[in-house]
């Protein structure tokens, strides 16, 4: 059995790739996201397929939802810890922009998350938080982001890049 504040304890390094495709009010994604943390050498690879929508609320302000499927595996020295799973996760919460600029503008959002996955490394299976986050947008194709997430217990600050075409 694990000492979970052994775990716990570690720093994590992640990073993810997600695309996306959107039809409409609908969008479809698919995502990879890779942590690793020194605790035996331990690694989790992490797959999301899933779908969302949005509907605006008024003209600058929308609120969402996203579901998928999660496919985890997990590798480390320790062999109990070894494992490949899978489980869903869903998200509902609003995007804001309340500063447009031509070509680009601010985005705020926020979100309740929700996980049901079945994680040797994870006290629980099932794991609610919520997600905040900012995202600069400019000349229309490109933005630079920044989230602050918090799942039970382990909070995580990411910033990312975006291109859309």
């Amino acid at each position: 059995e694990l000492d979970d504040t052994s775990v716990t304890s570690e720093d994590v390094d992640t990073y993810y790739a997600r695309g996306s495709l959107a039809l409409g009010l609908v969008h479809l994604f698919a995502g990879y996201e890779n942590q690793s943390l020194d605790f035996m050498d331990t690694k989790t690879d992490l797959y999301r397929l899933g779908a969302g929508v949005h509907f605006a609320l008024a003209p600058k302000l929308d609120v969402l939802g996203e579901a998928a499927w999660l496919y985890s595996d997990i590798s480390s020295d320790l062999s109990t810890l070894d494992d490949t799973t899978d489980g869903f996760e869903g998200k509902a919460g609003l995007r804001w922009m309340p500063m447009v600029w031509d070509g680009g503008g601010l985005e705020l959002d926020g979100n309740f998350v929700y996980v049901d996955l079945e994680n040797r490394l994870a006290s629980e299976d099932q794991a609610t938080g919520w997600e905040a986050g900012a995202r600069v947008h400019f000349l229309r194709l490109f933005s630079v982001g920044a989230m602050y997430s918090i799942l039970e217990d382990d909070d995580q600050v990411s910033a990312n890049l975006r291109v859309s075409f």
